[in-house]
């Protein structure tokens, strides 16, 4: 379910693993693909989710899908929907960029 160094500590202080709540994201209909990334905070770090879609995704819809199926402490806080999340030259999701997309959102 993930691998073990991407977990990071939230601000509740649980162990949060970002593969399960991607799995979560994907889960629902128009959610193509998602990525969560831990977004630095004084007490610990915010969740944060970029996640990609074809449709017009409501995220107050999403947001309650994964009220439904994650504790409060795993839930995202940052919510960022695109059209198409940033890729390196294999096609894997850029971590670094999606950052950097999370960081703009903050200023």
């Amino acid at each position: 379910t993930g691998r073990l160094d991407d977990c990071f500590k939230a601000v509740s202080g649980q162990l949060v693993n970002p593969a399960e709540i991607v799995e979560v994201l994907r889960r629902h209909p128009d959610v193509r693909e998602a990525a969560v990334l831990p977004l630095p905070t004084a007490n610990g770090a915010g969740i944060a989710a970029l996640v990609e879609t074809t449709d017009a995704l409501d995220p107050r819809a999403l947001r309650a899908h994964a009220a439904a199926a994650l504790p409060p402490w795993a839930r995202p806080h940052t919510l960022i929907v695109l059209p198409e999340l940033p890729r390196n030259l294999a096609g894997k999701i850029d971590r670094a960029r999606c950052l950097a997309l999370l960081e703009g959102e903050r200023r």
